[in-house]
């Protein structure tokens, strides 16, 4: 147990298990939703996202496959590294919390969705700093020490990081919240410091809150009203009169690991939580601090959905959850004082590997999905071409009148896998910009989407009515140069001109 490892060692360790988790990703190409989309020069602007459109367009210049995903676990895995060191965990405690932290299913969510897979580690490394920063700057008892240069460059950075994706300015509150969680344990805690500080850093967030709403009126011309991002608030279903009863439920079903496909080892942190909180009740050591954070921990990193009222919370929104896991599991096993190396490596092990299995169920059913797509286009493509032989030289416009039923997919998708569950031809009901920019994508043909009503007008929507469904011969049909496919009977996604 007194084995000391370098941090490179650990590094190397971690990056390594990354690989090996996202092996099956990495070795067998898939092409998932959004990851069709072409990136343009104002890519992300209108969401105020101007930090991911400077790393991802101007730096990047898009998502490549392969290079991606290694470059983010890269990132993941110096994250992952830097909380480590940042907890002031040491050793075989450092090592197993960066193992928990880079094979946690939740990360693969992040991944998958390429235009945000380096964003994401990126997000969380410079959270970290921001973290470190501002923890260090508080440490110093004499103004005189204090880097003053230094935290306004935190800040700046923090800016930087909510510019690229708004949901990260709930990770240094996730990282915070621990350090006072393990300076109750110090000999020098003081509950007036801490709140003083405390204090300073919510100050500090706001500050940063502001800078970053100023930066997007000054970078972000064209920031939408009303649109994607208000429509998570949008009135619905979990309206604003039952938005608790609703998080509750939310909160219930992550931790009993539900909410989805990949979350079940959080039940481990669940409980360990609420031990942790026993055990504070009967240490009675600085209990109310302790109850507090561990409470915080309890529903922070799901808190964001309490905000969102449209029913719809992406996996991809619990940015910390990765955090508490990888944390609590280690407070755990320092609390029950486990002295039996072996019986420690063998069951964070098993989480390990459970986990491992977990991210690559969730790859292989999108490998399954891309590949029944890809048949299912190349049928579509080869009628096209066996029915009207001219279609080559037309101008190649396309519509696809609905979506496919789930039938075509339902049997090779695990349930609650939000994108890596979903077919081109079924998401967004029928979304004919995605479907065409998939089937360009694995160049099977160079499809136009119909951008002009006057083309539109091209079809017969009698005709239309009348003709089978998808995988009839009849379902496709030519009106002037606009070749239709019909799907179902219910239209899809408006045209861009709708």
């Amino acid at each position: 147990m007194d084995k000391k490892f370098s941090d490179y060692v650990i590094l190397c360790l971690t990056l390594v298990v990354a690989l090996i988790t996202y092996g099956f990703s990495l070795i067998n190409h898939s092409l998932t939703i959004d990851n069709e989309m072409q990136i343009f020069p104002d890519f992300a602007m209108e969401l105020g996202r101007w930090g991911q459109n400077l790393v991802v367009y101007h730096f990047l210049n898009g998502h490549t496959p392969y290079f991606t995903t290694i470059l983010s676990l890269i990132l993941f895995s110096v994250s992952a590294l830097k909380i480590a060191n940042l907890f002031a965990f040491e050793n075989y405690s450092k090592i197993i919390f960066c193992l928990l932290f880079i094979t946690f299913p939740q990360i693969s969510y992040q991944i998958v969705f390429q235009i945000m897979a380096v964003i994401a580690g990126l997000g969380i490394l410079f959270s970290v700093y921001f973290t470190e920063i501002f923890n260090n700057y508080t440490l110093k008892k004499e103004k005189k020490n204090k880097d003053h240069l230094k935290l306004a460059f935190a800040v700046l950075l923090l800016v930087f990081t909510l510019a690229m994706y708004q949901a990260f300015i709930i990770v240094p509150v996730v990282l915070y919240t621990i350090i006072i969680l393990l300076n109750t344990d110090k000999k020098d805690f003081v509950i007036k410091n801490t709140i003083k500080n405390g204090l300073i850093f919510v100050l500090i967030l706001i500050i940063s809150l502001c800078i970053y709403f100023v930066s997007v009126k000054l970078f972000c011309k064209n920031i939408q009203d009303n649109g994607y991002l208000l429509s998570f608030i949008s009135s619905g279903s979990n309206s604003q009169e039952n938005m608790f009863s609703v998080f509750y439920t939310i909160l219930k079903e992550n931790l009993k690991g539900d909410m989805y496909f990949g979350e079940k080892t959080y039940i481990l942190c669940a409980v360990g939580l609420f031990f942790l909180m026993g055990m504070a009740i009967y240490e009675r050591k600085n209990m109310g601090i302790k109850l507090l954070m561990l409470l915080a921990l309890l529903v922070l990193p799901f808190i964001i959905s309490l905000f969102i009222t449209n029913g719809y919370h992406p996996p991809r929104i619990y940015l910390a959850s990765n955090i508490v896991f990888s944390f609590i599991l280690i407070k755990v096993i320092e609390k029950l004082n486990i002295k039996n190396l072996t019986l420690t490596n063998i069951t964070v092990s098993c989480v390990v590997l459970y986990n491992i299995y977990l991210v690559t169920k969730l790859y292989q059913s999108s490998n399954k999905i891309f590949e029944n797509d890809k048949k299912i286009a190349l049928k579509i493509d080869f009628l096209i071409n066996s029915k009207f032989p001219e279609f080559y030289k037309s101008e190649k416009y396309v519509y696809f009148h609905g979506s496919l039923p789930f039938d075509f997919h339902q049997n090779l998708r695990v349930e609650k896998a939000e994108i890596f569950g979903g077919s081109f031809f079924n998401w967004d009901n029928g979304n004919n910009f995605r479907i065409i920019n998939f089937i360009n994508n694995i160049d099977y043909n160079n499809y136009k989407i119909i951008d002009q009503k006057l083309i539109y007008e091209k079809i017969n929507q009698e005709e239309l009515s009348k003709m089978p469904i998808w995988p009839n011969p009849e379902s496709v049909k030519v009106f002037g140069d606009v070749t239709v496919v019909k799907f179902s009977d219910t239209k899809g996604v408006p045209l861009p001109f709708e």
